[in-house]
C-alpha cells in the first residue's frame, strides 16, 4: 500500500523569489548599517547637519528588511498578507531605485531595480496568487 502526501508544494518561481527576497533583506540590512555608521561618524566629527533624512531612510530600510524577513518566514504557511507585503515593499524599492538612478546614483542601482521587477512579476503572477490564496 502506498500513501500519497496531500501537501502542496510551493511553485518553483515563488520559491526562487523567496530566496532572492532573503538575499535582498540581508543586503538591505548591511547597507543600512553602513549608512548609519557613516552618519554617526559625521555627527561625531561635527558634520552632522542634514543627516536626518539619510538616517530616516536607513531606518526605513531596516523596516522594509524586517517586513521581507517576516514574509519569508510566513510564505511557506501561505498567509495571504505575504503577497501584498512583498508587492508593497518591492514597489517602494523600485520607486527608490528609479529616483536614485534619476538623481545620478549610478548604474549599480540597475541590478536592484531588475531584481525588484523580477520579484514583482513573480508575486503578481497567477501562480503566486493561487499559492497565497489557499
Amino acid at each position: 500500500m502506498s500513501t500519497q502526501s496531500s501537501v502542496e508544494r510551493m511553485p518553483r518561481n515563488v520559491k526562487v523569489a523567496l530566496w532572492v527576497i532573503w538575499f535582498q533583506a540581508l543586503l538591505s540590512v548591511a547597507a543600512a548599517v553602513v549608512i548609519l555608521s557613516v552618519v554617526s561618524d559625521a555627527v561625531d566629527h561635527g558634520r552632522g547637519e542634514g543627516t536626518g533624512l539619510i538616517s530616516a531612510l536607513a531606518y526605513l530600510t531596516f523596516l522594509t528588511s524586517a517586513l521581507l524577513v517576516a514574509a519569508g518566514i510566513a510564505a511557506p504557511r501561505r498567509f495571504g498578507w505575504v503577497r501584498g507585503t512583498v508587492v508593497a515593499v518591492e514597489v517602494l524599492n523600485l520607486v527608490g531605485g528609479v529616483i536614485g538612478l534619476l538623481k545620478g546614483g549610478g548604474v549599480s542601482l540597475i541590478g536592484g531595480i531588475a531584481l525588484g521587477a523580477a520579484i514583482l512579476r513573480i508575486f503578481l503572477s497567477d501562480e503566486a496568487k493561487a499559492w497565497f490564496s489557499r
